[in-house]
């Protein structure tokens, strides 16, 4: 199971942005925690991700599950450990082209 330390998650608007951190220690994460523009708090358990994924055999597969629970959201993120990246990487290689602290975002 990938560990994350510490996931920091921005929220961005007309009037600019606002930076959350999260702090998770020694804690196994099991699922993907971002939030919403209008503030929305998401969590997606890997497991759901992971089956959608296999099915349609590419990292769409996250996108449309957050699309389908908010439609029209956008979600912000950043990969901060090379543990998560590695993982996120491998089911979302077009969002994450590379390590580090680079936000990704879904529309």
């Amino acid at each position: 199971m990938i560990r994350l330390e510490t996931f920091t998650i921005e929220e961005y608007d007309e009037k600019g942005s606002t930076t959350y951190t999260v702090k998770q220690e020694e804690k196994e994460v099991g699922e993907l925690r971002l939030i919403t523009t209008d503030g929305h708090r998401v969590k997606i358990d890997l497991i759901v991700i992971e089956d959608e994924f296999k099915r349609q055999g590419n990292g769409t597969a996250v996108i449309d599950i957050v699309r389908s629970m908010y439609p029209g959201a956008h979600f912000y993120g950043e990969v901060l450990t090379r543990e998560s990246y590695s993982f996120w990487k491998s089911i979302m290689p077009d969002l994450i082209p590379y390590y580090g602290r680079m936000p990704f975002e879904f529309q």
